[in-house]
């Protein structure tokens, strides 16, 4: 598989040398090729690199399609992303305008609004804005579970508002969520976060002091 990313990579390298000959440098075919490659270099984790090209093709879609392009959504969707994995704050900011223009073109919420949402709500959390984290991540929950219903997603956006309002101290709130994540974990058998979220349950249990659910 590396070997077929990195003649990919190569190909495509090519690719937009020649059209920027051709045809110049801000075209929607120099963002299309430079989007893929922020894809190549993002799914080896080469996040530097792909920050790289991501920013040019967002840039360029938003000089040659408009702000409010679907197409400038989605590259802005992948610029969060490995902004986040950077722990760059511009991450927000990107998935803030991807949200928007998302919800600008569709006629009703679809599984991309709940992944920004969710994304948008974990950089909140991570900067400790822990009511912006938990108004995002109920958003996200209410999408997910209207069009997936049970699944990992939903019980992953389950522990993550068990996680905020235990940060909060809401403590009770937490327990709600957890259980809630416990239920589906076990439904779905995901043994692995099954274990993580039953160990975060059991610790804000004990906080405050529901200790028949922390044993």
């Amino acid at each position: 598989r590396r070997g077929g990313t990195e003649k990919a990579i190569e190909h495509l390298e090519k690719a937009l040398e020649l059209t920027i000959q051709c045809d110049g440098e801000k075209n929607t075919r120099v963002a299309s090729i430079t989007d893929n490659l922020g894809m190549l270099y993002a799914s080896r984790e080469d996040f530097a690199v792909a920050k790289k090209h991501y920013s040019t093709a967002y840039s360029v879609y938003e000089k040659s399609i408009g702000r409010d392009d679907l197409r400038t959504s989605d590259c802005a969707f992948r610029l969060g992303e490995v902004l986040e994995a950077l722990e760059s704050n511009l991450a927000l900011d990107f998935y803030k305008e991807s949200l928007r223009v998302r919800r600008l073109n569709v006629s009703e919420d679809d599984a991309r609004v709940g992944e920004l949402l969710f994304c948008t709500g974990r950089v909140f959390l991570i900067q400790c804005s822990n009511e912006d984290a938990a108004k995002c991540f109920e958003e996200a929950l209410g999408v997910r579970k209207r069009l997936l219903g049970d699944c990992a997603d939903v019980a992953n956006t389950y522990w993550y508002l068990g996680k905020t309002f235990s940060d909060m101290s809401q403590y009770e709130k937490a327990l709600i969520f957890y259980r809630e994540s416990v239920r589906i974990n076990k439904k779905e058998g995901e043994k692995n976060s099954l274990y993580k979220v039953a160990l975060d349950m059991a610790q804000c249990a004990t906080t405050c002091s529901h200790f028949q659910i922390a044993i």
